[in-house]
């Protein structure tokens, strides 16, 4: 398995969500506010500063900060980082927006990356794509190496755990997974990957890669 290393080379950016009811309109109509939300963000340029800190978010394993980009893995084997909010949220309904490149030697990749939104800060060095096990929230999962062989990878899927399962690595998560699809995120010129969620769990926000 050769390793590849993955950069969020723009935004993570979240958005907070309030709903409203419209007076002037049918009593059903309700509109909505987003409100970007800066500690739960961070973009360049200057995205990390002079002492490497990157305001609000705290970042560990081999994940490194520059002014452009959060490296969360170097292209070597057997890495892991992760860079995880300091603050758990505290708004009911979000979206996220993230932009990230996954670059190194050979078309296969590592393990994969992922998206969290739990109740507790995994460990920077957990077997599930660089976090925790057995998690209390949401996972979305960024999968490029096909463990189970039925060449179905890359592969991003949506798990939700409530703090007892252990992570079905052998079937690449397809036994737990809500919802999911095939999309090639890997050594991909820049692509942009979106995604959204509401939730009524104060939680904080992480991505990692393994």
């Amino acid at each position: 398995m050769l390793p590849t290393f993955c950069k969020f080379l723009a935004i993570f950016c979240i958005f907070a969500k309030q709903t409203y009811a419209t007076t002037n309109l049918s009593p059903g109509a309700v509109g909505v506010h987003r409100r970007f939300e800066y500690k739960y963000s961070f973009k360049p340029p200057y995205l990390a500063q002079k002492d490497g800190t990157v305001p609000f978010w705290e970042y560990g394993g081999n994940a490194i900060a520059s002014s452009e980009s959060v490296r969360v893995a170097p292209s070597l084997r057997s890495q892991k980082g992760a860079i995880w909010t300091k603050t758990q949220t505290n708004f009911d309904w979000w979206d996220v927006e993230i932009v990230f490149r996954v670059t190194g030697r050979g078309r296969i990749g590592a393990d994969g990356l992922a998206f969290w939104y739990t109740t507790e800060k995994g460990d920077y060095n957990g077997p599930v794509f660089g976090s925790s096990d057995r998690w209390n929230g949401l996972g979305i999962i960024f999968d490029s190496f096909d463990n189970d062989n039925k060449h179905n990878n890359p592969y991003i899927s949506a798990v939700v755990n409530d703090g007892t399962k252990q992570y079905d690595h052998t079937n690449d998560g397809t036994t737990q997974l809500l919802s999911g699809c095939l999309r090639d995120f890997v050594t991909s010129p820049s692509p942009p990957v979106r995604a959204s969620s509401t939730t009524t769990t104060c939680s904080p926000f992480s991505f990692t890669t393994a």
